[in-house]
């Protein structure tokens, strides 16, 4: 094909064809496919008379070829906003209401609508067109995985991690992201963990049951539980995404007794030793297994699997690593789980857990910071744990009932003959009030 940019844009203008179908598909295949290509189109004013092109009452081909242009345009910041200034929006929403719309055009509709949610005003316009709940209709009925993974990809778009200090980016409202959460880990449950939707679908639960996640949200996941388990120890493209969703929905009490059954335990121990054998930085998927390893010794049901295979010498092992420091507090949290566990104490004394504490309690780790970091780690921790404790809290031994265990167990410390001065050392010298917890629960385990 040899049409000439210029050529397309005048025949998008007249709109008649033969030229029409032509004019398209150049644009579709070269023009807007190149480096710098949409913002050409744009610049000879394409746009308007190619949004023009997008409506129901437009031939299927016409609207489908018009659609992939605008949504290659749409990777571009320019074309993006002067689409939403031209009812961009509006239009691809309602070719979605169409009644039996074609899934061709729908998927190439939702993958328009996710770029021109790139952006903060361009996503809030797009949730206020009320474009959610068709677009979880569209990954809900689909038949083919073009307009499944586009419709997937757009509720992930429209439902980003919040970030510290700026305002609140626009998101799914509860019930649209509890909706899309519970359809996408329908789809998912019916594939086998190689097909190639999963890699797509996993990165967009992950996105929808990020941390802090309500619980009415992280139980639409319930029908995929098996499957991200598998996953969990699956393909490599698909691993981390499954560590990171299965490690969000092990912060809901209700779901980690379910979790452990299926297996999720030994997932997590095997990726986190796994994880130890790398060099350099530790890789997300070793944050999701200690974060989800932790969170896991919340339960005693899933403590006798941990102690089954072999997590507690993992737990010592991240304790162990200056690499893990930012996990350092929640490993030592969970092992304070436990306390009231003979086999598991006879273990991990056998494997050199008071000397480690003690070293921690006295600062002995690098820089002096002790073994269970301080600092900028500890607080970027504690960030991170705000709003999980309430729906993370144990479904077998109630916050309260723990913190009241937590004080009998330190005041028998002090009882002890040499407790007094470890408290006193530990709780002094260890800084912060976040690492004066961490060694408050170190004590707790020395004292057994």
């Amino acid at each position: 094909m040899s049409e000439s940019l210029g050529w397309c844009v005048e025949a998008v203008r007249a709109a008649a064809e033969p030229s029409l179908s032509r004019a398209l598909q150049a644009l579709r295949g070269r023009h807007t496919r190149r480096a710098g290509g949409p913002a050409r189109f744009r610049e000879r004013g394409g746009l308007g008379p190619l949004l023009e092109l997008v409506g129901p009452e437009r031939p299927r081909r016409v609207l489908e070829l018009a659609l992939s242009v605008l949504g290659n345009c749409c990777t571009e910041p320019g074309c993006r906003r002067q689409a939403r200034s031209l009812g961009g929006v509006p239009r691809l929403v309602s070719i979605l209401a169409v009644p039996n719309v074609p899934e061709g055009v729908a998927g190439r509709a939702a993958r328009a609508l996710a770029n021109l949610a790139l952006e903060a005003p361009g996503a809030r316009e797009v949730l206020e067109a009320g474009a959610a709940p068709l677009l979880i209709s569209l990954a809900s009925s689909c038949t083919s995985p073009t307009p499944l993974l586009n419709s997937a990809r757009a509720l992930r778009i429209l439902c980003p991690s919040p970030t510290p200090q700026t305002p609140p980016p626009p998101s799914l409202p509860l019930p649209h992201r509890a909706l899309a959460v519970s359809t996408l880990s329908s789809r998912l449950s019916l594939l086998s963990p190689c097909h190639p939707c999963c890699p797509l679908l996993l990165r967009s639960l992950r996105a929808l049951v990020a941390p802090p996640c309500p619980g009415v949200v992280a139980e639409g996941a319930t029908p995929a539980l098996e499957v991200l388990v598998n996953l969990g120890r699956g393909p490599e493209e698909s691993r981390g995404a499954a560590l990171a969703v299965l490690a969000a929905l092990s912060a809901q009490g209700r779901l980690r007794p379910k979790l452990g059954e299926l297996g999720v335990v030994e997932v997590v121990v095997e990726a986190v030793r796994r994880q130890f054998e790398s060099g350099g930085s530790l890789p997300p998927q070793f944050e999701s297994g200690v974060r989800a390893l932790c969170l896991l010794c919340r339960e005693a049901v899933n403590r006798a699997r941990v102690r089954r295979c072999g997590g507690l010498g993992a737990l010592l092992g991240i304790l162990r690593e200056p690499r893990a420091g930012r996990w350092h507090r929640r490993a030592l949290l969970a092992l304070a789980a436990f306390a009231w566990d003979p086999l598991a104490l006879g273990r991990l004394g056998r494997a050199g857990l008071v000397p480690l504490l003690a070293r921690g309690l006295r600062g002995e780790g690098r820089g002096g910071e002790g073994l269970w970091g301080e600092g900028m780690e500890m607080e970027m921790e504690e960030e991170e744990e705000e709003g999980e404790e309430e729906e993370a809290a144990s479904v077998d031994w109630p916050r309260e009932r723990r913190g009241r265990a937590l004080l009998g167990a330190l005041g028998a410390a002090a009882a002890a003959p040499f407790g007094l001065g470890l408290l006193r050392h530990g709780l002094s010298a260890a800084g912060t009030p976040r690492a004066r917890a961490a060694a408050a629960a170190a004590t707790a385990l020395l004292a057994r």
